[in-house]
């Protein structure tokens, strides 16, 4: 256990273990993991920390309130991340990165979470919540059949940005209605659900391609606007 609010710099490395580490103290910490090395839980005070995973892992990942960095890459692991309340925290997953859950914590307006060249499923809503901006890039694929949430609460309205490269995938059983600015030339590909509709917040910004394979989508409204720049395929 570290205390007071000096910055510190962990650096675990060449296949090396390393048990839980707690950081109570406030302060802008570096954290690096690498080279098939193992890191228990984290526990962080508040403060601006950086945290790199690299081919390796991690446990549960705790932080304060704070503008955190939290990059995965390579074939990196971490159980879950839980950010406080307040801040705005960044994560990146590259490679083949994968994770339990993400949690951004409440209170900010520009978390952001980037999957770049990932292909990910999101089987449980509550695997990722409280990002305000969802980045695709570089080929990632984002499938779901659950709704996507962002912002603070369990209907607010979050942004997400698809590369010319990346897929929204939207396999969803029942209705389904996608409500989050949507911008980027990639592709959303609605393969299933009865009625899909776009809502209010998916504004007009999109200027990719919607593959449409819903039993019912009504060119109205909400989905006539998400369309103005966008190309829809059937």
């Amino acid at each position: 256990i570290l205390a007071g609010t000096q910055a510190q710099t962990v650096t675990v490395n060449d296949a090396s273990t390393l048990g839980n580490l707690v950081m109570i103290g406030a302060g802008n910490h570096q954290i690096t993991v690498s080279e098939a090395s193992a890191l228990g839980n984290v526990a962080l005070g508040d403060g601006n920390s950086q945290i790199t995973v690299y081919g390796s892992t991690a446990g549960n990942i705790t932080l304060g309130t704070g503008n955190n960095n939290l990059t995965l890459s390579g074939s990196a692991q971490i159980t879950n991340l839980v950010a406080g309340v307040g801040g705005n925290n960044t994560v990146l997953v590259k490679d083949t990165a994968t994770f339990g859950t993400l949690d951004a914590g409440t209170g900010g307006a520009n978390d952001s979470l980037a999957f770049d060249g990932v292909d990910y499923q999101l089987v449980n809503t509550s695997d990722i919540q409280h990002f305000d901006l969802l980045n695709l890039t570089h080929g990632a694929d984002f499938t779901t059949a659950q709704q996507i949430q962002m912002g603070d609460t369990a209907t607010s309205s979050g942004r997400i940005a698809i590369d010319g490269a990346s897929s929204l995938v939207l396999n969803a059983i029942g209705d389904y209605r996608l409500n989050h600015a949507l911008s980027g030339n990639g592709l959303v590909d609605v393969t299933g659900a009865d009625n899909f509709n776009f809502g209010p917040a998916s504004g007009t910004q999109f200027a990719g391609a919607v593959q449409m394979n819903s039993k019912a989508f009504n060119l109205s409204d909400d989905n006539t606007k998400a369309l103005t720049n966008a190309t829809l395929k059937v």
